[in-house]
């Protein structure tokens, strides 16, 4: 599964299987550590 299906999975699911709030900092938190290993 590629990084970008699994945050779709848990965008898909948030509310249902996991906790929507956690979801959206989750992805946050992955969206700007791709940002900043992209600028290494």
């Amino acid at each position: 599964m590629t990084k970008c299906e699994a945050l779709n999975e848990l965008k898909k699911n948030a509310g249902s299987q996991f906790d929507p709030h956690i979801v959206d900092v989750f992805v946050d938190v992955i969206d700007a550590l791709g940002d900043v290993a992209a600028s290494s």
